[in-house]
């Protein structure tokens, strides 16, 4: 067996990872809370283009996550005190789940 790289789709996935995690956030997000605040200030103003490195390692942790879940698609973000929030998962085996309390 020859196996070749193939550059497009190698392009193709680096530009899709990047579309999905490096995008443009609207409002605040619960991810931005959870580090350094200055930090994700200055993601906000003065962005800079994500590594290919950084780019291959969010594509893993998205794999992993929906390894993990078992879901080919995240969960509808929801709001909690002007929060927005993305869940991992909806449910978990002793409580059922806290997206309908969340939401409400």
């Amino acid at each position: 067996m020859k196996i070749t790289r193939d550059l497009m789709f190698e392009s193709y996935l680096i530009n899709w990872i990047k579309d999905r995690e490096a995008g443009d956030r609207k409002g605040t997000h619960q991810s931005d809370l959870l580090f350094c605040l200055n930090e994700s200030a200055l993601r906000r103003l003065k962005p800079i283009e994500p590594t290919k490195e950084e780019l291959l390692r969010w594509g893993r942790g998205y794999a992993v996550q929906r390894w993990l879940t078992r879901k080919l698609e995240d969960v509808p973000t929801i709001e909690v005190d002007g929060i927005q929030v993305t869940l991992d998962a909806l449910t978990c085996p002793k409580c059922g789940g806290v997206f309908n309390e969340l939401s409400s």
